[in-house]
């Protein structure tokens, strides 16, 4: 066993952990397993009988952390060797992470974290564990490498940590936004399987529209460059986000939506293939001169378009509804313009506040004609 004593400030190790976002450490650490040419990563979580959770554990089947990268991995911030490459080292798949700064997220979800790796080094297939405690943040204990027989990959575990930030990795909500995160890398690579607390992460079963734009912006004096909006509009519940991602649909930062759209629940994706060179750009956004704003003012501007006219769809669809069970209080066409814009008038409102509405057809009925 030796120690490896990371060279940062506590202050900023305690930083970089965010220990407010443990949904984010998984997000890291799930990205961690992919860079590392994993086809199947699992998060398992430990509950208690009070469904709190008390451990978090992510398994993967990739290649694992040789004994000869482990302290190089653990004794510094940044330096991490996918600034040299953009692809995977086996599978040549796109990379995500490249800032070295992952492996710290681990303390959002535990006081105690511990990484037991197998991977094909120098001497052959070797095991290696590496633990360390919030309480010494900065220091990372790692085994002696140990000859085995188990396939590659790597197990980290979290445990010893009570929030209720941390007991809502068990919700929905958590999975809905796994999936959004996930979903542009889901959509190239569709041979991979993450599988969150026994239910698989499956983008494409829970779109219910996928809609693209091409966007133009300029800074203030800079030239005209362009991107690509993708707009997916889900099935389930999930906050609107706007993910500022590479050429590839690689998340770089994420950013809110910033418009109303009353009914919908989506999230946005701007493809820009200079988005890594801007990484955390978005947070100086008072900086009008800044391709940033420019960038992610257009994204706004065509999310706004795509919401006024898809609200519009979705009152057609609402009153073809109505019309085809029954409900709808009009039976013939209007006689005239008064009659037109007294349909008009109750088709707008009847349809904004049809989600107000009592479900059973009967109750739809008399509000409708109350309405």
């Amino acid at each position: 066993m030796r120690r490896v004593h990371l060279e940062a400030a506590p202050d900023h190790v305690q930083a970089l952990a965010k220990e407010h976002d443990p949904l984010g450490a998984i997000k890291e650490l799930v990205w961690n397993s992919l860079d590392a040419d994993a086809t199947r990563v699992d998060v398992l979580l430990d509950l208690s009988p009070l469904d709190a959770v008390e451990k978090i554990t992510i398994r993967d089947n990739g290649t694992g952390i040789t004994p000869e990268a482990a302290d190089r991995a653990f004794d510094r911030v940044g330096g991490s060797w996918k600034k040299r490459t953009e692809r995977t080292l086996k599978l040549g798949r796109l990379l995500h992470g490249y800032a070295g700064q992952g492996r710290l997220r681990g303390f959002a979800l535990g006081e105690r974290i511990r990484w037991s790796t197998v991977a094909d080094g120098i001497d052959g297939r070797m095991r290696t564990v590496i633990s360390a405690s919030a309480a010494s943040p900065n220091d990372f204990d790692i085994s002696e490498p140990e000859q085995s027989t188990e396939d590659t990959g790597c197990v980290f575990e979290a445990w010893g940590k009570q929030s209720k930030k941390l007991d809502q990795l068990a919700s929905d909500a958590a999975v809905a936004r796994l999936t959004a995160e996930f979903a542009t890398y889901l959509t190239v690579y569709s041979d991979i399987e993450i599988i969150y607390n026994g239910q698989q992460i499956d983008p494409q079963s829970s779109i219910h529209r996928d809609e693209r734009y091409p966007l133009t912006f300029s800074s203030a004096d800079g030239p005209e460059m362009h991107a690509v909006l993708r707009v997916v509009e889900w099935t389930m519940r999930t906050p609107r986000e706007l993910h500022l991602c590479d050429a590839d649909g690689m998340t770089i930062d994420i950013t809110n939506a910033g418009i109303q759209a009353p009914d919908f629940d989506f999230t946005a994706y701007v493809l820009w293939e200079e988005m890594r060179e801007h990484q955390g750009q978005f947070l100086l956004m008072e900086s009008e001169d800044s391709e940033i704003f420019a960038l992610i003012g257009a994204a706004r501007s065509q999310l706004r378009e795509h919401f006024r006219e898809r609200s519009t769809e979705r009152r057609r669809e609402v009153i073809e509804k109505w019309k085809a069970d029954g409900s709808y209080p009009y039976k013939d066409e209007p006689e005239d313009d008064v009659e037109r814009l007294e349909r008009e008038t109750f088709d707008l409102v009847a349809t904004t506040v049809h989600r107000h509405m009592p479900r059973p057809k009967r109750q739809q009925k008399v509000t409708l004609a109350l309405i």
